[in-house]
């Protein structure tokens, strides 16, 4: 409870401050982004010849612009990675979370970035009769469909270029974290690669 209300009182504040002090009146942005995803633990599931597919990242924001050095926003992402040993198994999330960033030095053409995020999982494992009985996932004791909510947190870098005042593309890498609810497999650690346009309003 009182993270939550510390998280409400830190955006509260900023979208105060940005009304008060925004430049040319820019406080809202919004922000699509579409990455390549691959998971790096745990071993049961990461990208290699026993694990998962690498896939496709989509992502999108909205938030706060607070005089181009901070953002605060809220997003939801969505992943599926398919198994390498059988297609018609696979995990899938929607991330849905808060998040921070901060912008260093944002009047250059280029500038770097760093971000936080902290959120939910909707996450689901869907297993066919042949997974499910294979040694690979035996010890998961989890039934064909499974369904949790996960905690979601996530710490990225980005390297940011100002196409022009109201347009700003983004190279960003960061690692995203999803709980595993029931599964036995702990922590689900992603790395993502990919491109962001944020637009501001």
């Amino acid at each position: 409870m009182k993270n939550k209300t510390l998280f409400l009182a830190i955006l509260f504040a900023a979208v105060i401050s940005s009304c008060l002090f925004a430049d040319d009146n820019r406080l809202i942005f919004t922000e699509f982004g579409v990455s390549y995803a691959s998971v790096i633990a745990p071993p049961l599931l990461e990208n290699s010849t026993t694990g998962v597919l690498g896939t496709a990242s989509f992502d999108a924001k909205v938030g706060v612009d607070i005089l181009k050095w901070a953002d605060v926003y809220i997003g939801g992402d969505f992943m599926s990675f398919t198994m390498r040993q059988n297609y018609g198994a696979n995990y899938t999330f929607y991330p849905i979370y808060g998040g921070i960033r901060a912008n260093i030095f944002p009047d250059w053409i280029v500038y770097p970035g760093i971000l936080f995020e902290l959120g939910k999982a909707i996450s689901s494992q869907h297993l066919d009769q042949d997974v499910f009985n294979s040694p690979l996932f035996g010890e998961l004791n989890s039934p064909l469909e499974y369904a949790w909510a996960g905690t979601y947190y996530n710490f990225g870098f980005d390297l940011n270029m100002n196409v022009n005042d109201i347009a700003i593309l983004s190279l960003k890498i960061d690692r995203p974290a999803i709980s595993s609810g029931g599964t036995n497999l702990g922590e689900i650690h992603i790395l993502r690669v990919g491109l962001a346009w944020k637009m501001l309003y």
